[in-house]
């Protein structure tokens, strides 16, 4: 048996390290939240100088490409579009504010090397009749920071490729906070607050290989529409990356459907009310070193075969599948669950109507070596009892082992 299922976690280990054969490898490119763009004049806008501007669009009609253009504080009532190579610095973000008095996009970036910092970006349009957003990115190397972006419809869309959203805040949006498509993006350190839809809806194809987007160190809460079915992150496609992010109090935390090659790994995810993490028609998918709890289910697979869900704390005892195979279940710890033997995970391998009723045929998995206690929480205790037989003694060892 343990024969069989190294071989298993060889093989699932094989595709989800396996990265896609083009230049853009996982390891995102360094990127440097704070540069502007070298070799440039400095604008002005606001304040009190001689020649400054009173718009920042007309400072951005007279800049060139290289420019910098800093914003004092303030109000202001614009709807810009840059469409040249500039740095967009304002003062404070707090006290910053464009405002897009619901009238279209806030800030429309159209061409590429855009840095935006130091603005409360609100109030696009907020009107079904259109696709509007508080941001509009579609130039590629684009860097936002230290922005706060909300009461719009979606507070950013995002279709480019090498860009960086970072240390931002993100709420009070009526559809996602942010949607997104690309491939080598990276949002990190930012909040996400309130956002009707998603937190960060990920859409991607599975037929592109290069997508590679990272979600890391991001707070993602509140997103409780159940009109939506919200969730604190929707995704799809490959090599999506979530790392070290809190995932809390949504409808649902994580959910991915037509997924596969991608990972959440070293999450905190509790008190969302519906699934902490869920899985629809996905494959080869990776949930390690996460910390579930207070969730209304802790993972849900439905036609999802293949995904290995391995080193996480279960304080959630639920965990579920529908019309889903072959899934792996290592090393996991199970509230509640104190004997080292196999964890079984109760499901339906398939579901059908017969006869006027759903019906199902059910099915078990399992954890083949649960942890005894937490990952990371000391040393496991087991009765010397146990220890009776060679084989129970290696299988214990092979378990625990680190």
């Amino acid at each position: 048996m343990l024969k069989i299922i190294n071989i298993m976690a060889i093989i699932l280990a094989f595709f989800l390290l396996m990265e896609p054969s083009n230049p853009y490898q996982y390891e995102n490119k360094k990127i440097e939240p704070m540069k502007t763009i070298k070799g440039g004049n400095t604008l002005y806008v606001g304040g009190s100088g001689p020649n400054n501007y009173t718009s920042i669009q007309d400072a951005i009609n007279n800049a060139s490409n290289g420019d910098t253009i800093f914003v004092y504080s303030g109000i202001y009532y614009e709807n810009i579009v840059i469409n040249k190579r500039i740095t967009l610095m304002g003062n404070n973000k707090e006290n910053t504010i464009i405002d897009g008095e619901e009238r279209g996009y806030v800030v429309k970036i159209k061409c590429s090397d855009v840095v935006v910092r130091g603005f409360t970006i609100r109030n696009s349009r907020k009107e079904w009749d259109n696709w509007w957003a508080g941001m509009l990115i579609k130039g590629d190397n684009e860097i936002i920071y230290d922005c706060n972006i909300r009461n719009n419809l979606d507070g950013i869309l995002l279709f480019s490729s090498d860009s960086l959203i970072s240390n931002c805040n993100i709420s009070l949006n009526e559809d996602n906070g942010i949607s997104m498509g690309g491939y080598n993006l990276t949002i990190q350190r930012c909040n996400f607050y309130g956002n009707k839809c998603y937190g960060i809806a990920v859409f991607s194809s599975l037929f592109d290989i290069s997508s590679k987007i990272t979600i890391k160190e991001c707070d993602i809460s509140h997103s409780t529409d159940v009109k939506y079915i919200s969730s604190g992150i929707g995704m799809s496609g490959l090599f999506i990356k979530v790392e070290r992010c809190k995932i809390h109090d949504n409808l649902n935390g994580v959910y991915g459907e037509w997924i596969a090659f991608s990972s959440i790994k070293d999450c905190q995810i509790y008190g969302n009310s519906g699934d902490g993490i869920a899985f629809s028609f996905s494959a080869f998918m990776n949930v390690e070193g996460c910390s579930l709890r207070n969730n209304g289910v802790s993972v849900f697979l439905f036609s999802s075969f293949f995904n290995f869900i391995h080193g996480n704390n279960f304080f959630d005892k639920k965990a579920r599948f529908m019309d889903s195979a072959f899934n792996l279940w290592l090393r996991n710890y199970w509230k509640g669950w104190f004997i080292p033997v196999p964890k079984p995970i109760k499901g339906a391998l398939l579901t059908f109507a017969w006869k006027g009723r759903i019906t199902n045929i059910s099915w078990v998995e399992f954890d083949w070596c649960p942890r005894i206690f937490p990952k990371d929480r000391g040393t496991t205790f087991i009765s010397p009892f146990y220890f009776t037989s060679n084989e129970n003694r290696n299988h214990w060892l092979w378990c625990n082992r680190e």
